[in-house]
């Protein structure tokens, strides 16, 4: 996953034992994850024996052990290397096996497919479709006057 994002430090670290809470605050790129669609801020998820995710940023983390650890984080626009690409980490295989887990699954689901992003113009391109079209309106400007 590291060649995907922008600051490619995040590694798999010892197991996290107990459970997992899904983080309330976040900022910026996660704020919807706890909150849309459904609301998951505070709820615990079934989560057994994840494994710790060493170097997210704070405002990559959405769901933590016990102690503070970090089991669970996105990636959306402006942290990952393809323009509007958007990526998920669970570090457990189980998150499917209880009933309330499912919510925590659509959310990240919506975060996923997110809405569409725009990607600006390089500036040599916006450079070369303003000649191209100042070249057009010329053209058609002298073909009247002919």
């Amino acid at each position: 996953m590291n060649p995907f994002i922008t600051d490619p430090s995040v590694i798999a670290g010892g197991k996290v034992f107990g459970s997992v809470t899904i983080a309330t605050a976040l900022a910026p790129t996660v704020t919807d994850v706890p909150s849309s669609l459904n609301n998951i801020a505070r709820s615990s998820t079934g989560v057994n024996a994840a494994a710790e995710l060493l170097g997210v940023e704070s405002g990559n983390a959405f769901a933590f052990g016990s102690a503070g650890e970090v089991v669970g984080a996105v990636f959306g626009p402006g942290d990952v290397v393809v323009p509007g690409a958007r990526i998920s980490i669970l570090t457990d295989v189980n998150w499917l096996f209880n009933s309330g887990d499912i919510d925590v699954v659509d959310n990240l689901q919506l975060f996923l497919e997110g809405g569409a992003t725009v990607v600006a113009m390089p500036e040599p391109g916006t450079a070369l479709l303003l000649v191209t079209v100042g070249l057009f309106v010329v053209a058609c400007w002298r073909r009247k006057r002919a």
